[in-house]
């Protein structure tokens, strides 16, 4: 056991304790691969120990069907547990290329494949990495998992013992030590110094200088200085039996940085009351840039001519990975004129010093514009295409070449293409011709041109453009393919002042076919189908138009005596264009009468001056109403867009009875009788009117009694 085993023994437990919180990497989206092999634990010595540091060597290899993407990874045991020093590194091949990055947890290790396994089969390779046992055990056996569920078995005879029980004495001259502290990417310095080789020949405190690589920087909030009394040394293991030194104390110490970077200064100021040993610590980070092997050196030196040297070295988690270099094949087929019906077959012989590869040559059958790929064919092959059925091809070429030579530089989808050529027989033509009409009573000036626009296929190819055409006239499209099919269009319509165009319509010269907006034309051999295109035009005013809607009703307590076929007219006037309109709209009660084509901003003023008799009927005067506001006997109405709603309301009361005296006591139809006892009766429409009789004959009873009394008197 090394001198600083016991020592360091606790400092190794918490390093395993901060780390273990760190967690075995999750595989994103891809496919988990069982990829590892073989693992082997390889120790400085048997037994194994709990925290020894173990060399960890697993051997792997992918599917030829793995991906960038793609992880594979081990477990460590559990049982007992196994814990990993946390690293990060890659696989790579001889050339340097990475073909896989890999972490070390504690609980286990990942590996995400590169790019590198997409054009490559037969990909395998190392990896190493460090351990320890954080549990002691008895067992014998540990079991890795490899990916999902593959497990591998590995002995360790003897079990996990506990720390070995050596210890060592005080030292007796200033001695460093370095090393890397397991699971980091740091470097751990220890220096030793007896009591009296801190002080002068004098006694008082000298200047202790330490220099470290120059590719290490000391990191000083890690820096402590203990002192052991050689008293309670204990044989290394003097557990809380350290005096603690503070910084910048006149009973501590006190630490100057520099003079270079990696250089400090420090001056022992503590006094002890007996003999015993200083140790001072510190740690210093490991560069960005380093590989296995590397070594560190640290040399710490008295103001008083003593010196001592430690030495760190770096020994972290590595592997390596290769494989067979591959690409694919893509034959594509294409056909140049008009091929019989069938498929085109071939055979493909891919060699490698003129021996055929496994499953070559292999025998394809490829229709026009079919792609056949042919997959994992390793650099180094010559694969020829040969065609051996061509349906009677004139000729056939290759783009680029029927022989393909697989090298490093060939892409990873190495494109071919077979073309057979047939000969294409004349291709008839034919054409149409499109000619226009124009129709309506819109006026559309003479020299107005349209525009017909027509597409079609040809040679898989859509082909678009526009034939220009005045009315009256003729536009043709020639030279087109026999059975091509064209589509006739017109979009667009100019505008023209005062007309406005119905829909386009389409129809082929003697066809009985309804018209269409659009229509697809067949060419015939030889020949041109005439189409006609028809445009409607209807006149628009100059100016805007709108409408006066006349509503009649009849409201009252005699409106029910007024037949409903009683007639009324509305007379109207307004000015247009200096001249007065006057005119009368007939309308009945409950429907309306319309006002057309009024240009916008015409004021029309609207009356009833005849309202229809209707027997025992009184009319009242008419009123107008106009977007709630209501007027008497006329209405000045203003014209706007659209149709203006006007209400005429008539309102109808009965004619009033006047009363007629009966000396026959007979009352004539309809009139009201006073009672028998009077002797009289009276005719009119109401009792009102019968009083007002009773009444005066009452008033002409009093005169004639009055006239009886003064003739008396006399």
């Amino acid at each position: 056991m090394s001198r600083l085993r016991r020592a360091t023994a606790a400092l190794v437990a918490v390093l395993l304790a901060a780390i273990a919180v760190v967690s075995l990497p999750v595989a994103s989206q891809a496919t988990e691969l069982d990829a590892v092999t073989g693992v082997t634990i390889t120790t400085s010595g048997d037994p194994i120990t709990q925290y020894q540091k173990l060399k960890i060597d697993a051997t792997w290899a992918v599917p030829d069907a793995a991906v960038a993407g793609d992880t594979f990874s081990l477990a460590f045991p559990t049982d007992p547990k196994l814990s990993g020093f946390v690293d990060t590194f890659d696989l790579k091949d001889p050339t340097g290329a990475v073909v896989a990055t890999c972490t070390v947890a504690p609980a286990g290790f990942e590996c995400t494949l590169s790019s590198y396994v997409n054009d490559r089969k037969n990909v395998s390779g190392t990896l190493s990495f460090y351990a320890s046992f954080t549990e002691t055990s008895t067992n014998e056996e540990v079991t890795f998992v490899a990916g999902s569920s593959a497990t591998i078995v590995v002995a360790i005879p003897g079990g996990v013992g506990e720390v070995g029980e050596g210890t060592f004495e005080p030292i007796t001259t200033p001695t460093k030590w370095g090393w890397v502290a397991d699971g980091t990417a740091e470097t751990v310095w220890q220096i030793y110094l007896p009591s009296k080789d801190v002080v002068g020949q004098d006694g008082t405190p000298i200047t202790l200088t330490d220099t470290i690589d120059p590719r290490l920087i000391p990191d000083m909030t890690t820096f402590t200085i203990d002192f052991v009394l050689d008293s309670e040394w204990n044989g290394g293991d003097w557990g809380n039996n350290v005096v603690r030194l503070a910084a910048d104390a006149s009973d501590g110490y006190a630490l100057t940085e520099g003079p270079t970077a990696n250089q400090f200064q420090v001056k022992i100021n503590y006094t002890p009351e007996a003999t015993g040993t200083f140790i001072i610590q510190y740690w210093a980070p490991l560069p960005t840039e380093r590989v296995n092997g590397d070594t560190y050196a640290n040399t710490i030196a008295g103001s008083e001519a003593w010196s001592t040297n430690g030495t760190a070295f770096y020994q972290g988690a590595s592997g390596d990975g290769n494989g067979d270099m591959v690409r694919s094949l893509a034959l594509t087929k294409k056909v140049d004129g008009i091929a019989p019906a069938g498929s085109f077959a071939f055979s493909v012989d891919c060699t490698v010093d003129g021996t055929s590869l496994a499953t070559f040559p292999r025998t394809l059958t490829l229709a026009a514009d079919e792609v056949a790929y042919i997959q994992s064919i390793p650099v180094g092959s010559v694969c020829v295409i040969t065609e051996t059925d061509n349906l009677g091809a004139t000729s056939v070429t290759y783009s680029d070449s029927d022989t393909v030579t697989v090298t490093a530089d060939s892409p990873a989808l190495i494109q071919v293409t077979a073309t057979n050529h047939f000969v294409v027989p004349p291709v008839k033509v034919g054409a149409l011709a499109v000619t226009k009409a124009v129709t309506g009573d819109g006026v559309v000036p003479a020299g107005t041109e349209y525009a017909v626009d027509y597409s079609y296929v040809l040679d898989g190819n859509t082909v678009t453009g526009t034939l220009p055409v005045l009315a009256g006239a003729t536009a043709t499209l020639e030279d087109l393919p026999v059975g091509t099919v064209v589509t006739l269009t017109e979009p667009v319509i100019p505008a023209v002042t005062g007309a406005a165009w119905g829909a386009p319509a389409f129809t082929i010269a003697g066809a009985t076919a309804t018209p269409t907006p659009s229509i697809d034309v067949t060419i015939a051999a030889d020949s041109t189908v005439a189409v006609n295109l028809t445009n409607t035009t209807t006149r628009v005013p100059d100016v805007e138009l709108g409408s006066i809607a006349v509503t009649k009703s009849v409201t009252g307590p005699a409106a029910s005596l007024v037949p409903a076929d009683t007639a009324y007219a509305v007379a109207y006037s307004y000015t247009l264009d200096g001249q007065v309109v006057t005119g009368t709209l007939p309308v009945l009660a409950g429907a309306t009468a319309t006002i057309e084509d009024l240009p916008v901003g015409t004021v029309v003023t609207l009356t009833e001056p005849v309202i229809p008799a209707v027997t025992n009927v009184q009319w009242g005067s008419p009123t107008f109403t106009v977007a709630s506001a209501t007027t008497p006997t006329s209405a000045a109405v203003t014209v706007s867009a659209g149709a203006t709603a006007v209400a005429v309301t008539n309102t109808a009361a009965r004619t009033p009875v006047v009363g007629v005296l009966s000396t026959s006591g007979t009352a004539p139809t309809g009139a009201y009788t006073l009672p028998s006892s009077g002797g009289l009766a009276m005719t009119g429409a109401s009792p009102l009117a019968a009083l007002l009789t009773a009444a005066g004959l009452a008033i002409a009873g009093i005169a004639m009694v009055s006239s009886r009394r003064t003739r008396s008197e006399r």
